[in-house]
């Protein structure tokens, strides 16, 4: 920010228009007492609206030349020009163009009948919107920031603190601060009660910390022990595989050698065996046809003597028959003959049946005989029966011992 150029009219002793500048970064302003040096710096403090009591005049209309009845002054900063006019006993007033300062807000002690128009750029704006234009320039007025008077170096301590606040603004943020600061001395003490909380919580979660790490170092150590434990175990079940297997080697050598004895045994006695079927089978076959030649000739046999006996048998049945017949026919002829003779008869008659029994009884003896016969010729038959049976049980037990050689051969040769 530079100051350019200033331009006075009818301010203080400041009679007509005078311009000042075009000023130099470093510019200074000598003269002897009463020349008006410090009306300069009067007149550069009003167009900047600095409080009155920095004006060194008890009311704005003292600002204003004793002859004339309105004073104004320029300030070229920064390519704008700054302007602001005032009045004296409401010269050249009208209620549209008065702008009636507010001592309040600006700590000023003037009349209502002073009126001031400030002007930016030579347009006419109110005294809030020309302040704000100079704040866009960085220049507070409440604060001013841009001037340094004379007796503000000569301060105590306090007072430069004051003044310092005073252009830094602070002050203006003083109530505001004070609350501020009540609360941050609230916030501070329940801070306070939190930071001993947090801190407590904090050793609780170093305890806790400690606890868990403890924990997990007691897990890892389970689970190390877990792993070896396991590692032993698979060690144990290796060497005991080891163990097994090689139990199994001796087993199976074992076995094997059993294998070619029992091989051996089994070997030796199926060739005794199939001896032993050859010469059953051949018994069986040299049995079967005895047996059936045997059965043959002694059905031929049989049915040749069965009709033999049984044509003698009918033979003396006939004899019997026709005897019998003859017997039936003496009684008559006895009869008949015993008118003629008796004793010679009778004796005849005697002699007869002595020849009938002696013929009976032969008959008999012969029928007798015969029947023996036949009974003898029956129980051979059955006798040959029987031993066709116990041959036939015999064929069936060597054919029963065939099959269970020939089952346990078949076992031996899956086994190999």
């Amino acid at each position: 920010m530079i100051l350019d150029r200033l331009e006075i009219t009818n301010f203080k002793s400041y009679k007509g228009t005078h311009l000042l500048g075009p000023l130099d970064r470093f510019s200074c302003i000598i003269g002897p007492n009463g020349s008006g040096k410090s009306n300069i710096l009067d007149a550069i403090s009003f167009v900047l609206n600095v409080p009155n009591s920095y004006l060194r005049v008890k009311h704005l209309k003292n600002l204003v030349e004793y002859n004339s009845t309105e004073a104004s002054v320029k300030i070229y900063i920064n390519s704008m020009i700054f302007e602001r006019r005032i009045y004296k006993d409401g010269a050249n007033s009208n209620a549209n163009d008065s702008a009636i300062l507010d001592s309040a807000n600006l700590n000023q002690d003037i009349y209502h009948s002073t009126n001031c128009k400030y002007f930016v750029n030579g347009n006419k704006v109110t005294q809030r919107q020309y302040n704000q234009e100079l704040e866009q320039l960085n220049i507070l007025s409440k604060v001013k920031n841009f001037v340094i008077y004379q007796g503000d170096v000569i301060k105590s301590d306090v007072d430069l603190l004051k003044m310092i606040e005073n252009v830094c603004g602070s002050d203006a943020y003083a109530e505001e601060y004070n609350v501020l600061s009540e609360k941050i001395s609230v916030m501070n003490k329940s801070l306070s009660l939190k930071y001993e909380k947090r801190k407590d919580c904090l050793e609780m979660m170093k305890e806790i910390k400690e606890v868990k790490d403890k924990e997990k170092t007691f897990e890892s150590l389970i689970n190390q022990k877990d792993l070896v434990q396991r590692k032993i175990y698979e060690a144990e079940i290796k060497s005991k595989k080891i163990e097994v297997d090689r139990i199994k080697e001796t087993i199976k050598s074992l076995e094997q050698m059993k294998e070619n004895e029992k091989y051996n045994e089994i070997f030796s006695t199926v060739n005794k065996t199939r001896s032993e079927t050859a010469k059953l089978q051949k018994e069986y076959f040299e049995k079967e046809t005895e047996l059936t030649f045997e059965r043959s000739r002694q059905t031929k046999k049989r049915v040749f003597d069965i009709e033999a006996k049984t044509a003698e048998l009918k033979e003396l049945v006939d004899n019997l028959t026709s005897t019998k017949e003859e017997l039936a026919k003496i009684p008559s002829s006895i009869e008949f003959s015993e008118n003629v003779v008796f004793e010679g008869e009778i004796l005849t008659h005697s002699r007869f049946e002595d020849v009938l029994k002696e013929k009976e009884i032969e008959y008999s003896q012969k029928v007798s005989g015969l029947e023996k016969q036949l009974s003898e010729m029956t129980l051979l038959n059955f006798d040959k029966l029987n031993k066709r049976d116990q041959l036939q049980n015999t064929i069936k037990q060597i054919n029963s011992k065939i099959s269970k050689i020939k089952a346990r051969n078949s076992e031996i040769e899956k086994g190999k």
